[in-house]
């Protein structure tokens, strides 16, 4: 991960060329807990939201979701608080010091697929409009 961008790595070359035969895969439902946001650094748009995922009984776990490209660009565009989504992907751990000099890390998500559950905003587009999932 490029921590001074907070982008983490794209997969490139043989992991793109083998998906599917590797074991790092996970798949998620949750609700976002805000809107999505969105950057483009070196020309690729990235979306980043977080997910609330409940757990059997109470509580939620929380997973940061990161897409790319048109997928990315559909996510921002599509996606809001409290919509309801599938994502599937794989796991992505970093770590870095921040200024303070304290060591940190994170666990993202980074979609490969991501199927939109629910219906947009009523005021937004009409169903008919938006993709039903965004994959490669």
């Amino acid at each position: 991960m490029d921590r001074a961008s907070g982008v983490p790595a794209r997969p490139t070359g043989a992991a793109t060329k083998r998906e599917g035969h590797h074991m790092n895969q996970l798949s998620v439902i949750g609700r976002l807990t805000a809107d999505p946001t969105s950057t483009t650094p070196k020309g690729t748009t990235v979306c980043r939201y977080r997910l609330a995922i409940d757990r059997s009984g109470e509580g939620a776990d929380f997973l940061t979701v990161i897409s790319f490209g048109t997928r990315g660009e559909n996510d921002v565009k599509w996606l809001h608080k409290g919509r309801r989504v599938a994502v599937n992907g794989r796991l992505h751990h970093s770590t870095w010091t921040d200024p303070a000099g304290s060591q940190c890390e994170a666990y993202e998500l980074i979609a490969e697929h991501v199927t939109y559950l629910d219906g947009p905003r009523r005021n937004g587009p009409t169903a008919n409009e938006q993709p039903g999932s965004t994959g490669s």
